[in-house]
Formats: structure tokens, sequence, C-alpha cells
């Protein structure tokens, strides 16, 4: 929802598909915030929904201005998630109508193709000009998949600049970007803290930049999980390696990308 807002330049008058923001409170209905807690959402909130109790609500719900996941779709009155809605964000991405495939009409269709022309306008090209650039990506990142986000961007780069590429990729085992979810203790058990790695990463640009060290090369970095009841130690840290094994390089080669597994 909030993709196709941004893409398609949407205001928030628009209420594009139904959807809009707003606090909710337990049965779905919209409340309002008090002045303490916008303040605290100002404060802590990272603006993308589920956050400081603010939510997506469908306003063409059955019941008009619920919460999504409770609503009531109006072609069926089935509490489906919202599926209306749902569909019609599809269809705006595919630029057709998601259930018969007619082409869209109106608003609708021109809507559709201001998402299109914002999509194109952030592809990326893969040239950074010979900027140095470092990627930190963990490999089990779930919400943004590794071969959709750092590893065909870093091939696309290879294949723009070659060797005289400055980007380099370090891929982080057992690792992902939503650090704060580490707090419970069977996922800290099990994963790795990236902010880690970004630390380092910003240490070795820096020294890159005012000191014209080399960046270290492209590779994997096997960080292991500490486990249950167990701290986690430097020695589940393992360094992003200036002269890594060969074993642990990442490299392109053709235009095939190898990733050590």
């Amino acid at each position: 929802m909030t993709y196709a807002n941004a893409y398609g330049r949407a205001g928030v008058e628009d209420r594009v598909c139904g959807l809009s923001l707003a606090a909710t409170d337990g049965t779905g209905a919209v409340t309002p915030l008090t002045p303490v807690q916008e303040a605290a959402a100002f404060a802590v909130s990272n603006g993308i929904p589920p956050t400081a109790k603010v939510n997506i609500v469908y306003d063409d719900a059955v019941v008009p201005s619920t919460l999504l996941t409770v609503s009531k779709s109006p072609s069926s009155g089935l509490t489906d998630y919202g599926l209306d809605a749902l569909l019609c964000l599809h269809g705006l991405a595919l630029g057709r109508d998601a259930i018969t495939g007619d082409a869209l009409t109106g608003a609708e269709a021109e809507l559709a193709e201001a998402i299109a022309d914002g999509i194109e306008e952030i592809r990326a090209t893969g040239d950074l000009r010979g900027k140095p650039a470092v990627f930190v990506t963990g490999r089990s990142d779930a919400i943004l998949p590794i071969n959709h986000t750092s590893r065909p961007y870093f091939g696309l780069n290879r294949q723009v600049e070659g060797v005289g590429s400055e980007l380099r990729y370090y891929e982080v085992l057992n690792a992902h970007h939503l650090d704060v979810l580490n707090g419970f203790p069977a996922i800290g058990a099990s994963y790795v803290p990236l902010h880690h790695y970004d630390f380092q990463a910003l240490d070795l640009v820096w020294d890159r930049l005012t000191n014209d060290t080399p960046l270290p090369p492209s590779q994997v970095v096997r960080a292991t999980p500490r486990g249950d009841a167990t701290p986690l130690a430097q020695s589940n840290l393992p360094q992003i390696a200036s002269q890594p094994p060969e074993a642990d390089l990442i490299r392109l080669i053709g235009s095939e990308l190898i990733i050590p597994d």
C-alpha cells in the first residue's frame, strides 16, 4: 500500500484502493491518538504500519474505516483481510484488472500509469561511477530477500563497471536486517546482530576515503548463532577479512555471480 502511494505520487486524500492509515482500537475501529501518543509516535515510529498504534485501515470495507486485517470486503461480505483492496493494489501494479485481466480505465488507469512511471524512475543502473561503496546483507533476511536486493545489484554493477568497481558486497550468514527482533530469546539464539557489521563497514569506508586503504574483497562472512542460554561472544562474529580465504570470495565470472555456500 505504501509503495503504490509512493510510486504513484498519490496524496493522503486519494485513499488509493480505499486504504488509509490511522490508529485503531482492539475492535479494529479507528480511534484518535492522544497528544502524548502522537508525540511518542513521532519519536519512535519508523513510519511503516503497523507502528505506534497506527495501522492500515480499509475505508471502503462493509463497516467503513476498519482495520484491514479484520475488515470485510464489499464484494463478498467476508472477513478476508480486505481482499478487494489487495486485488485493487495488485491490479494497479499489473496495469490491468487482477481478476478479469481487462485493461483499467479512468482514474485507475491513470494511477497505474503513474505507478509504472515511478518504478521506472527509480530503476537501478548499477553505475556507481567508481565511488567506494559497501553492501552488508544478512543471508537470512526474509523481508528483503538477497536474491532480489544485494545480489542482483552487485552483479549488475560488476557488469557495468567491471574490475574498476569500488563496490564491495559482504554477505553475513545467520543475520537479517531487523536486529530489534533479536531481543526475543528464540530469535536472538538463532541469529547474529547485523549492525555489528554495519559499523565495521562504515569504518572500512572511512578508512578508504581518508587513508586510501583498499576495501576488503567481497566475501561471505561466516557468523554463527550463539544458541540457547549462551551469551554472544566475539567468536560468533568474525570480522570482515582484509584477505578472506579463496573459498569465501564473492565474484562475478562471466555473467554468473558466484556466492559460496
